[in-house]
This record gives structure tokens, sequence and C-alpha cells, in this order.
């Protein structure tokens, strides 16, 4: 497989680099912040992404040597060994190791094993009683064993209708597009400007006839002239102008998006060698292999679905015995299929399997102090969605009882979530049933720079909201907005659902509406309903969206931004950080001033039961 796998070289060591430097400063950074789990998690990502690809690139030397520094990774998230100086050495020593071996491979050389004594030096930093002998035996005839699982694309034959073209130039051609199509909407408003002007000088001409004012007579035709010109051209070339960007646009959008399938096609042979390695016979299936998506979110979703289908060959699809013990056929079944949905796109991962364990997740999440024993009943008694989704993408839980170079770190997921809700605003439900399998559905932009978005406004602020969000819009009496648990909400067809009052975070300090019948927009995203008042519905569309400038890309309420005609900046708001809000922020809807709001204490309410501080904090505030 080695002619397969050369052509994905390059990339292969792009991104090993990457994660080279991520881990680099992470660990640097680790020295000085030693209780940052979010960076212990981050540098475990990091070396987890390099392990699975030099696997995967059949480079066992990087693969084999990243195992081992993932293991005192791991010891350090446990707790087992402690981060210190030396151990931080230890680690920086192992990166520079590594970092030679990627060099190695670059030069189209064989990775030379890793020094000895750094090995054994690293091995020796574990703590022997971290790790059963069962877990240790599983882990060595992993290392000695190894099933490749081969990166089999196929090589689409280049005609003499395709060509290539560098993204950079047709990201250059967007952009232009892009401006052409806001100057001709400037042009309307300099027309509109010029008309004024004219009927200035019409009224001063009729006013006075005196010579002193032949030079206004003579700057009247001169407008006048030009006037009718811009009037021909912008009432009757324009439009159709305007047409013929839009159609060039989406003509280049779609010189970007690249059939789903050149990922798609090596999931066959992946699945057959995992389910070999596992002792299990899948079958597999898919459908809408022809689906077209961004170039970009094709190389970005490739590793979160090796991810989950991994995981439901691993821990959803039962072995063959158990499998005829239920009832079930001896063959395993994952579908993969891709669509369009409502101007996106849709993945699904559906499988037969035992479904997700719940209550095994709980455990292991209450062993490792993720959650309480508490909340762990009060989930057991209503396993929601919601609930489940928060345990599937805990960092370092899983529900396998060993520990071998494919699972059991509880990491795997971590990274789905980043790449598909973080890093491409897209959103992930997860179905499961016992006994009957589990279904993972991902939603994601058709591209990244053209989105459907909806303009509203709030008070004099004008922002948008991604139209995919949005469940639907109604327009209730400002009266019908209700408390519960001292957060405002609405009950809509008895259901009740939080609002997202915008003014605060806006920053207006607005206190009342422009009308008594508000809108409000419903959002959907996976974690549930929540309203977003507004006073008026500017418009609906497809827009061009921009990136934040670099030192304000961290803002977690904004998302990016629309650039209008009159260079105006618009806001898109980032949906998934408002229902976090409106899930997780207890919000005052009492109408005070700032002077009365800050002259109010703070009293924070700590319990290790949420149901328990919200009913404290309900009896605290019905007593002022």
């Amino acid at each position: 497989m080695a002619s397969d796998t050369k052509k994905f070289l390059v990339r292969f060591i792009e991104e090993a680099r990457k994660h080279i430097s991520q881990i680099s400063s992470g660990l640097l950074s680790l020295e000085t912040q030693p209780d940052d789990k979010e960076l212990i998690n981050t540098i475990f990502r990091c070396v987890h992404t390099i392990k699975g690809s030099s696997n995967m690139m059949n480079l066992q030397t990087i693969s084999n040597f990243t195992h081992e520094v993932e293991n005192n990774l791991s010891a350090i998230r446990d707790g087992s060994i402690v981060i210190d100086t030396e151990q931080i050495n230890l680690l920086l020593k192992a990166t520079d190791q590594l970092s030679n071996m990627i060099d190695m491979a670059e030069n189209q050389q064989k990775p030379a094993p890793p020094d000895k004594a750094l090995l054994e030096q690293i091995k020796k930093k574990r703590k022997s009683d971290d790790q059963s002998a069962a877990e240790l035996q599983v882990m060595k005839q992993s290392l000695e064993t190894e099933t490749v699982i081969p990166e089999q694309r196929k090589r689409e034959r280049i005609s003499h209708e395709a060509f290539l073209i560098r993204t950079e130039k047709l990201d250059d051609l967007i952009k232009l597009v892009s401006e052409i199509s806001l100057w001709n909407q400037s042009l309307a408003k300099q027309l509109q400007q010029i008309a004024a002007a004219i009927r200035i000088s019409e009224q001063l001409y009729e006013a006075d006839r005196d010579s002193a004012y032949d030079r206004i007579h003579d700057l009247l035709s001169q407008l006048k002239s030009s006037t009718d010109s811009l009037s021909t051209f912008l009432f009757h070339d324009a439009p159709t102008i305007d047409h013929l960007n839009i159609e060039l646009r989406d003509a280049l959008f779609n010189l970007r998006l690249v059939p789903i399938n050149m990922i798609f096609e090596k999931f066959p042979r992946i699945v057959r060698e995992l389910a070999a390695k596992f002792g299990k016979e899948v079958d597999f299936s898919i459908t809408g292999e022809n689906t077209e998506l961004d170039k970009k979110i094709v190389e970005m979703i490739d590793e979160s679905l090796i991810q989950i289908i991994r995981n439901a060959i691993d821990h959803g699809i039962e072995s063959i015995d158990v499998r005829k013990k239920r009832g079930k056929p001896a063959n395993g079944h994952i579908h993969l299929k891709a669509s369009y949905e409502h101007g996106m796109c849709q993945i699904t991962i559906a499988d037969d399997g035992a479904g997700i364990q719940t209550a095994k997740l709980l455990d292991k999440a209450v062993q490792k102090n993720l959650i309480t024993e508490a909340d762990a009943e009060r989930i057991k008694r209503n396993p929601t969605p919601d609930a489940i989704a928060d345990l599937v993408f805990t960092p370092g839980l899983s529900a396998s009882d060993i520990i071998t170079d494919l699972s059991g770190r509880g990491v795997g997921m971590d990274i789905v979530r980043e790449n598909i809700i973080h890093k491409l605003n897209g959103s992930l439900q997860i179905e499961t049933h016992k006994d009957r399998g589990t279904t993972f559905t991902i939603i994601l932009p058709i591209n990244t720079a053209i989105l459907d978005a909806t303009r509203l406004r709030i008070g004099s602020t004008e922002i948008a909201i991604p139209t995919h969000t949005l469940n639907e819009i109604v327009r209730l009496d400002a009266a019908e907005l209700i408390e519960v648990v001292g957060r405002p909400a609405i009950r809509l067809r008895e259901q009740i659902i939080p609002v997202v009052r915008l003014e605060k975070i806006l920053q207006q300090n607005k206190e009342t509406r422009d009308t008594a019948f508000p809108f409000f927009l419903i959002i959907k995203t996976a974690t549930g309903l929540a309203a977003i008042i507004a006073d008026d519905i500017i418009a609906q569309g497809s827009f061009m969206i921009h990136s934040l400038p670099q030192h304000i890309q961290q803002t977690p309420w904004v998302s990016g931004c629309i650039i209008t005609g009159t260079n105006s900046i618009i806001n898109l708001l980032n949906t998934r950080q408002l229902m976090e809000y409106s899930q997780h922020s207890h919000q005052n809807i009492a109408h005070t001033s700032n002077t009365e709001e800050q002259s109010i204490p703070t009293i924070v309410v700590v319990d290790d039961s949420t149901s328990t501080r919200d009913i404290e904090k309900s009896i605290l505030e019905s007593h002022g």
C-alpha cells in the first residue's frame, strides 16, 4: 500500500508539524499551569492524532513511540504522575525525538527507532500499578501485531476537462465578486446623492436667472447628463449585472465543492480491517456519496467520521455470539449517509448494535470525579439525549474496560466535538436505544464562506443569526413572558422555552420594546430550544460571511460578520453560545435601573445538586 499512502505524506507532515508545535508550546505552558486540565487534554489530543495518522500512513515507529508518550500523558491526566520540571523536560525531549522522526519521514526515509535511554525513562516514569496485567498484555500485543488500517483513496482520472486550482486563488476571486457586488450597491447610493444635488441646483436656478447663476446652469447640465447615464446603467444594466454576479459567485463556490466520496470510499476497507481486529462481522453500506461539500470541510470531518465508525465497531456492534443470543443477525450493520437538508449537509452514521452503555459511562464518570453520584443517579433516572451527549463528549471518559492503541482512552469523541462544533460551527445529535443501536447525526454548512442568515433588529442594533438554527418565528404579547426558576421564558404549545434577552449582551440597557408584540425567534441546536426577542425582522438571504480580525476571534458571542452595501458591519451571532447562556445563566427580567442592579448584592449558591441549587436560589430571590 506504499504507493497509496505516499500521496498523503505531504498532508500528514504538515498536520504533524502543527500538532508538534502545539505540543511544545502546551508543555511549556503546563509547567507554570500544572492544574490546567484543558491544556493537558489539548496536548493529549495532539499526540493521539499523530499516533492515529502515522498508523494509517504505515509509519509504525512513529505510531508506537507516540503510544508510549500518550501513556505518560494519560497518567498525568489521571493524577498518577506529578507534573514537575523533570517530567516536562522528559516530554520536551520526546517531542524533539518525534520531530526528528517526522523529518525523516518527510525525506522519504524510514524513521529511526527512538533513543533507547529516552524510551526507558518514559516507561520508568509511569507507575506500575496504574495498569492491570491484562491491560499491559493487550497493549503489548497491539504494539507487536498491530493491524494497519490503510488510507485507500482512488485518484480520480483527470480528463482534458479538469484542471487544478489553488484554493488561495479561488478565495481571491470570491472576494473580488463580493467587492463588485458592494460597488454596485454603493453606486446606487451615489446616484441618490447626485439626484439631490440636481434638485438643489434647480431650485437655485429658478430663484434667480442673473448671470451669476450661469455656472449653476452648466453644472446642472453636467449633472443631468451624468444622472441619465447612471440611471440607464443602474435601472437597465445593473439588475442583469447583479444576477450575473450571483451566478458567478455560485459558480466559484461550486469549484470548491468536492464529492464527499473522496473520504467515503476508504471507509469500507477501514471497517473491514477494524471488524477483523475486534473479531466481529460487520456489513457496511453508504448512500449519498455524491453529495458535495467545501473541500476544507470534507478534509476536516475525515478524522471525526473515522472516530465515530471506530466507536460503532468497538463499543456498539456486539460479538457474533452475543448478537445470536439477542436474536439479531450474526453480522452487524453500519450505514453511512450524506444528504442535503434545508440548505445544510446532513451526515448520519447508524449502527444496529447494543446502544451506548449509559450506566457504565456514568459509573466511570463518578470514579474519575467528572460528575457527582447525585448527578449520575439523576441521569440514570432520566437519560436525556443532552445528558448522553455530554457523557460521550467528556474528555477521558470511555466505556472500554481495556486500553489499546485503538480505544479506551476516551479522547476520540472529544476530537469529534472539537472539529464539528467548534471549528465548523456544525451540530451533533445522538439517538441511542438499548440493544437496537445508535445514530449520530452531523449537520454542517455546505461551504465556509456563504451562509443563509436572518437579519434582525434589537433596539437600534442590527444583528444576524444563521437561518439553519431558526426553528420558527412567532409574535407574542410581551406580557406573556413568564419567569421559571428566576429565568425568563415563554410557553409555546405546552412547552417552556427559555428566553435570551440580548439587550444586556449588546450593552444597550434597553428596558422597553418598540412594540407590545415583539418577534420571538425560536432557535434550535443539538442541546435544545431557546427564544430571542427582536423588534423587527429585516431580511433573510445568502450572505458572504467574513472572519473576525485576529485579535477578537476569541469573542464567544460572534462567529463572523456581514458587510452591507453601505459598508455597515453586522455581527453574526454564535447561536451555540446563546443556547449555553440560556441554559446556564440565571437572567433577571425585573425592570430595574442600572443603579438598582448595582446595589443588589451578589450571592453565590453552592451545592452539588442542580435541582437543590435552583430551589435554594428561588427561596433567596423570593426574599429579595
